[in-house]
C-alpha cells in the first residue's frame, strides 16, 4: 500500500504537461501528467515514474490553473468550452459536459488502491487534493455528481490506515482511504446519474460521514460531521477532520492475544522443558504474550490455570515452558489469549437493560439506580482464575473495535455490531478507566450506557461508568410545563413510559429556564409527571425542541474500596492451625458504644462483600478489601473515615500469639505485618 506524502502534492502548474486527444481513442500513455480528451470531455491524470506525477497527486486549484493556461495557449483547446468554473480556491464545478476520468484498466468505474508505478497508477479522482467539485452539463442543469475533499489534521505514521463510512448503520463495511498515513482524498457523496434532480437512481450522503483511525497499540480516533460543525450537511468543498493518534501506553499485548480468538494449532512438540507450537496460519502473537493452550488430546500440552508466557520464534511458531516431551500432531488444540478468551460484549434490548445500584452520590443528584444497554463482561472463566485489571479489559475491547465482523454476543436479540464501525466504548484518563456511552446509536438503541462486570476488585476505585437514569429509550416532546409551590408538572405529547424514581433531563424550555435540568420524577399519569424544583409559580415556554429524555450520567463511580494486605511470618504459614482476625480497634467514629478491641463487644472488620476478614493462614500474604465509603459497622457516621484496626494471629505448634495496630486509610496501599515468634513451649500430649 502506498503512502500519502503531503510534501509531494503538486501545486505549481509549471510542473505539469499535457497530452491532447481529439479523436476519443482512450489512449492513456504516461508521457504527460495530464491527458485531455476533447471528444469525450474527459480529463485524465497519469501516475508514472517517467512523468512528474506521484500517487500524492495535485491540488484541484493547480489543475484548474493548468487547464486555463492550456486553453489560453493551445489553438486546439480554445475551440472547446472550458471545463471548470471556480467558486473558491477549494471549490469548483466541472461544467459544459466535462468530467474527471473515473475508469480503471478494466473499464470499471470507482476508486481503487493506487500503485507506485505503472502506466495507470491510480484513478484520477483519487489524485485530486484540497478541493471539492460538482459535475453538471452546464448552467441551469442539475448536478450529476458532488465530491468533497476529506483532509485529516494531525501527523500520522506511514502505516496508519484511515477509513470511513457514509451509511448510518451498524453493519455496513467501511471504506479505506486509498493511501495510508495522513489523508487528502476526494470522496463522492452525491450521485444523480440521469440528472433529473432525484437521487433515487444514485445516493445522497450529504448528512452523514464518519472517519476512523484505529491502529493497534495506538490511541483510537473517530471524527464525524458534528466534529467539524457540518452536522447540517456538506457541500462540494474541502473539509478538515481532526484525526490524530499516539502510542497507547495501556496496550501491552499483541492484537492477536487481546482479541481472545482461538488460533488453530498444527502441531505441538515437547522436549521435556519447552514446547514448540506450530500454528496453521500466521499467529500475529508477540513475545511475552500470556497464552492458554487447550484442547490437546495429549493433555500434558494444555497449560494450567494462568496460562503460559510465550516466546515467538517465527510467523507460525512460538514456544513456552512445559515439562511435556510428547508430540501432538492432530489439531483440535488451540491457543488463545489467557485473559481474553472468555470475555464478551453484548448489547441488550430495552426490556433487558442492565440496572445497577450502589453508586456514589457524585452525579447532579443522588443516583440509586442507573441503566446500561451495553455490558462488557470481563469474566475470564476457569482458564485464568482471577478477574482482569482495567488495562486487560481495555485491550480486549480495543481489539474488538478493529474487527470487521460482528462483536455482539447478543446478536439474536439486538442485531449485529460490526466492530470497526462501532463507537468507542472505553477511554483512559491517567490510570482511571471511563466507559463511553452516547445519546444516539445508529440503527439500534436511542440511548446507550456502558457497564463492565467481573473486573478486578482492586480496580473498582478507578472505574467510571456512563449510564442512564431510566429504562426509557426515547425522548418525549413536552406539550406543557408549569410550577406550583415548588413542584413542576410536565405534560408530554405522547406516553412518556417513565417510572417513578427515574431520572430525566428536561431541556429546551424557554422563558423560565429553571425548568431545565436533571430531576427525579414522580409519575402521575401516562403523559404527566412531576419533579421538585424551587422557583416561582408559572409556566415555561415550550416548542418542538422542548424534550424530556433519560438523564445521562457520565461519571458514575462506586464507593471507594480500600485494599488491606496482611503479611504473615513463615512461622504462621508453617503452622497448619494458625488463624487470623482483624478487629476495629474502637468504634469512636461511629456509635462509640465501647465495642473496642479487648472487650467482649469487639467487632470483626468485614470486607467489601460483607464477609468477616478472618480465616486460616495459608500464604505469606493475603489481600482483602474494605468498603471505605460504605462500611458502617462502627455505627452511623463511621463511613468515609479512617479505620483503626487491630490484627491478631495465633498458631499452635510453630507460631505464638501476635497482634498489631494500624489504620485503613482511603488508599489501596494499606498493610499489616504479623511476625509471630517461634513457638517452643506449646504441648498437647496425645
Amino acid at each position: 500500500m502506498a503512502q500519502f506524502i503531503p510534501a509531494d502534492v503538486i501545486t505549481d502548474l509549471d510542473d505539469l504537461s499535457a497530452t491532447i486527444d481529439t479523436t476519443g481513442s482512450g489512449n492513456r500513455t504516461a508521457a504527460d501528467e495530464i491527458h485531455i480528451d476533447t471528444a469525450n470531455k474527459i480529463i485524465y491524470v497519469a501516475v508514472d515514474a517517467s512523468n512528474g506525477m506521484t500517487v500524492s497527486g495535485l491540488t484541484l486549484k493547480c489543475l484548474y490553473s493548468f487547464l486555463k493556461d492550456q486553453w489560453k495557449n493551445n489553438s486546439t483547446l480554445i475551440k472547446f468550452p472550458f471545463p471548470m468554473t471556480p467558486i473558491t480556491d477549494e471549490q469548483f464545478e466541472f461544467t459544459n459536459g466535462w468530467n474527471l476520468d473515473q475508469v480503471d484498466d478494466t473499464g470499471a468505474k470507482g476508486g481503487a488502491a493506487v500503485a507506485d508505478t505503472g502506466s495507470r497508477g491510480a484513478y484520477t479522482v483519487d489524485l485530486i487534493r484540497t478541493g471539492g467539485w460538482s459535475v453538471n452539463a452546464g448552467p441551469g442543469t442539475n448536478d450529476t455528481e458532488r465530491w468533497f475533499s476529506f483532509i485529516s489534521l494531525g501527523a500520522l505514521d506511514s502505516n496508519d490506515q484511515i477509513y470511513y463510512r457514509q451509511v448510518d448503520d451498524t453493519t455496513s463495511d467501511p471504506i479505506d482511504i486509498v493511501l495510508t498515513g495522513a489523508a487528502n482524498q476526494a470522496i463522492e457523496f452525491y450521485s444523480d446519474p440521469n440528472g433529473d434532480g432525484s437521487t433515487a437512481d444514485g445516493f445522497n450522503y450529504s448528512t452523514f460521514f464518519e472517519a476512523f483511525l484505529r491502529t493497534w497499540s495506538k490511541t483510537y480516533a473517530d471524527a464525524n460531521l458534528a466534529d467539524i460543525g457540518a452536522e447540517a450537511g456538506i457541500t462540494y468543498q474541502a473539509y478538515r477532520f481532526p484525526l490524530a493518534n499516539s502510542t497507547d501506553v495501556k496496550v501491552s499485548a499483541s492484537e492477536a492475544a487481546a482479541a481472545g480468538d482461538d488460533i488453530a494449532i498444527d502441531s505441538l512438540v515437547g522436549d521435556g522443558t519447552t514446547v514448540t507450537v506450530t500454528t496453521e496460519a500466521a499467529h500475529g502473537l508477540e513475545t511475552d504474550d500470556l497464552m492458554t493452550i487447550s484442547g490437546a488430546t495429549e493433555t500434558g500440552f494444555n497449560t494450567a490455570v494462568g496460562g503460559a508466557t510465550i516466546t515467538v520464534t517465527g510467523a507460525t511458531t512460538f514456544t513456552y515452558s512445559n515439562a511435556t516431551n510428547a508430540t501432538e500432531n492432530s489439531s483440535p488444540a488451540v491457543a488463545s489469549g489467557t485473559y481474553y478468551n472468555n470475555m464478551e460484549i453484548s448489547w441488550a434490548n430495552t426490556s433487558a437493560t442492565t440496572s445497577i445500584t450502589g453508586f456514589n452520590d457524585n452525579a447532579p443528584t443522588s443516583v440509586p439506580t442507573a441503566y446500561f444497554t451495553v455490558t462488557i463482561d470481563a469474566d475470564v472463566g476457569s482458564l485464568h482464575g482471577t478477574n482482569p485489571s482495567a488495562e486487560i479489559i481495555y485491550q480486549f475491547v480495543q481489539a474488538q473495535l478493529r474487527k470487521s465482523t460482528d462483536i455482539n454476543a447478543n446478536t439474536s436479540d439486538t442485531g449485529e455490531r460490526q466492530g470497526n464501525i462501532t463507537p468507542l466504548k472505553l477511554n483512559f484518563v491517567g490510570d482511571d478507566l471511563f466507559t463511553l456511552g452516547q445519546p444516539d446509536v445508529p440503527g439500534a438503541q436511542d440511548y446507550e450506557g456502558v457497564y463492565i462486570n467481573n473486573y478486578a476488585e482492586a480496580d473498582q476505585n478507578r472505574l467510571h461508568f456512563w449510564g442512564y437514569g431510566s429504562e426509557v429509550n426515547f425522548a418525549s416532546t413536552i406539550s406543557s410545563i408549569a410550577r406550583s409551590t415548588n413542584v413542576v408538572t410536565v405534560t408530554t405529547s405522547a406516553d412518556h413510559d417513565l417510572t417513578t424514581g427515574d431520572y430525566v433531563t428536561v431541556s429546551g424550555v424557554t422563558g423560565d429556564t429553571t425548568f431545565n435540568g436533571t430531576f427525579e420524577v414522580t409519575v402521575t399519569a401516562a403523559t404527566t409527571f412531576t419533579y421538585s424544583s424551587t422557583g416561582s409559580d408559572g409556566s415555561g415556554t415550550v416548542d418542538a425542541s422542548s424534550i424530556v429524555a433519560p438523564a445521562q450520567f457520565i461519571n458514575l463511580t462506586f464507593p471507594f474500596v480500600a485494599i488491606l494486605t496482611l503479611n504473615f511470618s513463615q512461622t504462621l504459614v508453617d503452622d497448619t492451625d494458625a488463624i487470623y482476625r482483624v478487629f476495629f480497634t474502637n468504634d469512636d467514629a461511629g456509635d462509640n458504644a465501647g465495642n473496642d478491641y479487648g472487650t467482649a463487644g469487639a467487632i470483626i472488620v468485614q470486607d467489601a462483600d460483607d464477609v468477616d476478614i478472618a480465616g486460616t493462614i495459608s500464604a505469606l500474604s493475603l489481600q482483602k478489601t474494605y468498603a471505605y465509603d460504605a462500611n458502617v459497622q462502627r455505627g452511623t457516621g463511621s463511613d468515609g473515615t479512617d479505620v483503626p484496626i487491630t490484627s491478631v494471629a495465633i498458631g499452635l505448634n510453630t507460631a505464638q500469639y501476635i497482634s498489631a495496630e494500624s489504620t485503613i486509610t482511603r488508599t489501596i496501599t494499606n498493610s499489616v505485618t504479623l511476625v509471630a515468634p517461634l513457638e517452643r513451649n506449646y504441648d498437647n500430649p496425645a
